[in-house]
Parts: C-alpha cells; structure tokens; sequence
C-alpha cells in the first residue's frame, strides 16, 4: 500500500440539487398544499483541494487507487467532496 496527500488547484463547476415543497398562503392565512420544486445551486468556477488515498499495487504494472478530494469552489464558495476509485497502468 502507498499512501499519498496533495494539494491542488484548477477549473471546475459544481451543480447540486435538493426537492424542496413550497407552500404558498391562502386568503386565510393558512398554507395551501405544498408544490414540489427542484432547488439548485452552482458552485465555482475554480477550486483550491487537499486531496489524500492509497494506491494498492497488486502486479509489476497494475494497481488499484482510492482517492479523496476536499474541494473548496471560489468564487461561489462551497465545500466539495470526491471520492474516486480507479485503476492504475504504470510504466
């Protein structure tokens, strides 16, 4: 097992979506029957990461990779995390 931590930098755009239920007031004052929504939210344009995982060699030329970023997007700030698995060819 080879362990790893880095830092990085570059271009990136982050789009996140949540349902929400909106409720909209009667004459009465009492809400209505709620209308379901998508709210979205997009983040960066840049980012700035620390990024930490392993690569697990299980041949001369071939591993196996576990990865994790921590992203911070700017300008619209954020916080971003990505894992990632991956196969490894080295030369």
């Amino acid at each position: 097992m080879h362990p790893y931590v880095g830092l990085g930098f570059g271009l990136a755009e982050v789009d996140a979506k949540i349902k929400l239920k909106a409720y909209a007031d009667n004459a009465a004052g009492r809400p209505t029957i709620g209308r379901s929504l998508d709210a979205w939210r997009k983040m960066g344009t840049s980012f700035a990461a620390v990024n930490f995982g392993g690569l697990y060699k299980f041949a001369k030329h071939h591993g196996a990779q576990l990865n994790f970023n921590v992203m911070y997007m700017l300008p619209a700030s954020g916080l971003v995390i990505e894992p990632s698995l991956g196969y490894v060819l080295m030369f």
